[in-house]
């Protein structure tokens, strides 16, 4: 459940002409003293999901985009907020099996003042608002499945094209509708494995002891949606002691950054010759050595996105293609806000 690899870019966002959730306070938060220095013993960061155990995730991401296109610049604004509910069992071979349920999904779009999408699974007396939120609807209850070998590589995913099944639903006789058709093809897009497997990913820790002070490294190639493969290179470096959520945490920060594998779009989007430029990631993880996993990764992602917007005009107007540069910027956080230990069950056959 580490973040450190989440790049999650502005897709939704450039694809419906939309933004979402507004920024979240915890980035000001006041932060507890750091302790310990680098000739203390060393610290064991190897962390495993324990089977039996039950486990609440929140996952929170809020993006902004200033879209720089026509006379004047607009704000593009979007929050997405999940609760996942995990259960571990035993796998063979040392293995881990994990159940991830979708539990609770919020999204919500600014398009400068306007709100173009509003969805709370939670809340009943706030209507939904905007394309496609009978299909968020449908994605709350659905289940993804998780193989997890002995180094806490994720090797295999499940549940995915089931899961975007159950938020097609049954149209029926329904008339077609095209923004709701591009709305299911762009989620279909986004959740991948890649987006899933930050949930449960444990890769970005050692698994060995470290020093505080020390640092190491980790690169990933990883598929994002709509715009295709992106290289990510982080540095994380052990800080010391911090109390977190009210435990005692081993904290470790994180830079790096980030690039197009082919310096432009890949998918979907290729059409608007979409690039990154500057990509950099920062952040902090706490791992807590009683329950043997991260309880909270947070971190910022920044960059330049620029293209150009095709001539959609009649045939023989004179619109010129638009060209913009425009900066982009998501923090994000995964945090485990509950666990429960349960007896170590039999692996499945």
């Amino acid at each position: 459940m580490n973040h450190t690899s989440s790049i999650i870019l502005p897709i939704l966002a450039l694809a419906l002409g939309a933004g979402g959730m507004k920024s979240s306070a915890a980035d000001s938060a006041k932060e507890s003293p750091i302790t310990g220095k680098p000739s203390d013993p060393p610290i064991e960061l190897k962390a495993a999901w324990k089977a039996g155990s039950r486990y609440a995730l929140h996952l929170e991401e809020n993006q902004t985009m200033q879209m720089n296109l026509g006379p004047r610049p607009t704000t593009s604004e979007t929050t997405v907020m999940q609760d996942g509910g995990l259960e571990v069992t035993n796998a063979p071979d040392g293995r881990r099996g994990l159940d991830l349920e979708l539990q609770a999904l919020v999204v919500e779009s600014y398009w400068g003042d306007r709100n173009v999408i509003r969805f709370d699974s939670l809340n009943k007396a706030t209507p939904n608002e905007g394309v496609g939120v009978d299909l968020l609807k449908r994605v709350v209850g659905g289940h993804l499945g998780f193989l997890v070998d002995s180094s806490n590589q994720v090797v295999k995913v499940d549940g995915i094209k089931e899961l975007m099944e159950r938020a097609q639903g049954d149209i029926g006789t329904s008339a077609p509708d095209q923004r709701r058709d591009w709305m299911r093809d762009i989620l279909q897009r986004i959740y991948n494995e890649d987006y899933f497997k930050q949930w449960v990913d444990l890769g970005a820790l050692p698994g060995t002891s470290v020093r505080i002070g020390d640092s190491w490294t980790r690169q990933q190639e990883i598929d994002v949606g709509l715009v295709g493969r992106v290289l990510v290179t982080t540095t994380n470096t052990l800080r010391g002691w911090q109390q977190q959520n009210g435990k005692k945490c081993a904290r470790f920060d994180i830079s790096g950054g980030f690039r197009m594998k082919t310096d432009k779009a890949e998918g979907f989007l290729a059409l608007l010759g979409l690039g990154v430029q500057d990509g950099r990631i920062s952040g902090k993880a706490w791992f807590d050595p009683v329950l043997g996993l991260p309880i909270e990764t947070s971190f910022e992602q920044k960059c330049t996105i620029s293209g150009t917007l095709p001539n959609f005009g009649p045939p023989g107007a004179k619109n010129k293609p638009q060209t913009f540069s425009s900066p982009w910027r998501q923090t994000t956080s995964l945090t485990i806000v509950q666990s429960q230990p349960g007896a170590d069950p039999q692996p499945k056959k």
